[in-house]
């Protein structure tokens, strides 16, 4: 799951939260997220447009 990036408010809720997978799952994507979009997504996104 990729949303994009979020604000900082997000994942200060996210940290709120109980411990558990589903939190750090959560905090695990919210800073996955912050690279996005790369150059690997626009290089994607430019293919499936040509094709």
């Amino acid at each position: 799951m990729c949303q994009g990036k979020m604000p900082r408010t997000v994942r200060e809720r996210y940290e709120k939260m109980e411990e558990g997978a589903r939190r750090d799952a959560l905090l695990e994507n919210f800073d996955q997220a912050l690279g996005h979009p790369n150059q690997a997504d626009l290089e994607r996104l430019k293919a499936l447009l040509q094709a």
